[in-house]
């Protein structure tokens, strides 16, 4: 059903359940909306781990949060009890599966959807590997609702905190400057390699003596974090496992600049306008999941064999794992360079 632009917009429903880079992508359409329907509600559908992302974002009149374990058959029966039968004048599912259209079913007078690029994504991983880059996902989302007078305002993402009054970037308070090391991300390939990282972390030392290290993560992080603690006890901070999502996002206030992979915690550093260098092995920015809207250097290896996957595997198929041993730390030293120096 297609939105005619002057139709009255009082209710609106934003849809993405997960995950955490995902969601935060969301925020900046969430912002444009608001800003074109300022007396509008919007309430946002979200699996109820993420509900953080969101939870101080003023924007949003109501977060509704679901239990991701529950059925697509209890998902019907769930509906009026979770939305407590609203009739939306608008749906805008950004996320747009199968369980989606379950919650969506008979709520809208008018919906929009995100385009999922899936021949897309095929074709770069199974038969051309320089296919053109598919838009970045924020015009995706934006092109959902661009027919409807709305424009980009070139903000970036937000996440807030909650002595946040309206969103800004913290200024570094600390006498020391920060590096911030997030050496984890779900899926194998997408994790630069244990053992060049701790060379890695040998050579910042190194070049930056006087600088202070922020290791983020969860439990799994943690034997790698206390590697670095080993090396420089005094010099390092490990957070793995220790943090929510809001107080990862307030340690990274600090935060010169936040060394990741291709995670959600490169997106959270992008929201609160850390510079991010991003290291990416199986996955490829054409996919459209670059940093967004901040300064950010990327380092990648040009292989036949990349993308093999769009969101990660286990194991690479190939057995050698390249795209990821073939980097070069001296690379992502330069990079990191130009970052401190302002530039990215």
């Amino acid at each position: 059903m297609l939105l005619q632009e002057n139709e009255n917009i009082k209710k609106i429903l934003i849809i993405r359940l997960s995950s955490i880079g995902d969601i935060i992508l969301t925020t900046e359409l969430i912002r444009l909306i608001r800003k074109r329907f300022p007396d509008a509600t919007i309430d946002f559908l979200i699996q109820k781990e993420y509900k953080e992302l969101l939870r101080f974002n003023s924007r949003i009149n109501n977060i509704i949060e679901y239990d991701k374990k529950l059925s697509l058959y209890e998902i019907n029966d769930a509906r009026n009890e979770y939305l407590k039968g609203e009739k939306y004048d608008l749906v805008v599912d950004l996320h747009n599966n199968v369980r989606t259209r379950h919650w969506r079913r008979g709520i809208y007078k008018n919906l929009v959807k995100v385009r999922k690029y899936r021949l897309e994504k095929l074709a770069l991983v199974h038969i051309n590997n320089s296919f053109n880059s598919m838009p970045h996902v924020t015009d995706r989302y934006y092109n959902v609702v661009s027919h409807l007078g709305i424009e980009k305002d070139n903000r970036g993402l937000e996440v807030w905190l909650e002595d946040e009054n309206a969103y800004k970037a913290v200024e570094n308070s600390t006498a020391n400057k920060v590096i911030g090391i997030a050496p984890g991300a779900k899926h194998f390939t997408k994790m630069y390699p244990k053992e060049k990282i701790i060379l890695l972390f040998e050579k910042l030392m190194v070049i930056y003596p006087n600088y202070k290290f922020k290791i983020f993560g969860i439990d799994e992080d943690k034997p790698l974090a206390e590697k670095f603690i080993k090396l420089n006890k005094t010099a390092v901070s490990d957070f793995c496992g220790e943090l929510t999502l809001l107080e990862t996002a307030k340690e990274l206030d600090s935060c010169d600049v936040l060394i990741s992979n291709d995670s959600g915690l490169m997106h959270l550093a992008a929201a609160r306008k850390v510079p991010s260098l991003a290291i990416f092995g199986s996955t490829v920015p054409q996919f459209g999941f670059t940093p967004y809207g901040n300064r950010s250097e990327i380092v990648e290896i040009d292989l036949d064999c990349r993308p093999c996957t769009h969101i990660g595997r286990d194991k690479c198929p190939k057995g050698h794992f390249n795209c990821m041993n073939l980097i070069e730390n001296d690379i992502i030293l330069e990079k990191l360079e130009r970052l401190l120096n302002g530039y990215g």
